[in-house]
């Protein structure tokens, strides 16, 4: 009889978003490996475990809460699973990993909130000025501008 353990699976520094009912999604980059036995060449059992790293440090009441042995979802690296933490940045696959799944993207708040800003100004001052061209233009009647008239009467 000939047990082996073989690696089926192998994930390393995925981005990946962990997502619990009880607070927002945390952005995370992840390793996952997924091991099977086999017995005399016949598949046995699948384990899976991983490591993770937090992209922000999340505050002392969600670490609370991942350590509280809660199930989370884990989407990235082009999967979807179930995990539960073992320690702050090691956990254990809990359900059935479903693959072939579009990688999230980790989106930095300060890295597009400066270009946001200055485009949101933009169309401020875009609208600024049509607002004074469009005021402009109706103070206008048939050819003579409103201080013309004025200065008439």
């Amino acid at each position: 009889m000939c047990n082996e353990v073989r690696v089926t699976r192998e994930i390393l520094n995925a981005n990946g978003i962990l997502s619990s009912p009880r607070f927002s999604d945390i952005q995370v980059r992840f390793d996952l490996i997924e091991t099977q036995d086999f017995v005399d060449g016949i598949a046995g059992g699948k384990f899976s475990y991983g490591n993770l790293r937090f992209v922000d440090k999340p505050a002392a009441p969600v670490r609370e809460f991942l350590m509280s042995h809660t199930r989370l979802v884990l989407k990235g690296g082009g999967i979807q699973t179930t995990v539960c933490f073992n320690e702050l940045n090691a956990f254990t696959v809990v359900s059935e990993i479903l693959g072939d799944l579009p990688s999230p993207r980790i989106f930095h708040i300060f890295r597009w909130s400066l270009p946001l800003a200055r485009l949101l100004q933009g169309r401020q001052k875009r609208s600024a000025a049509s607002a004074w061209m469009s005021r402009k233009a109706s103070t206008k009647t048939s050819g003579i501008s409103r201080t013309n008239r004025l200065s008439r009467a």
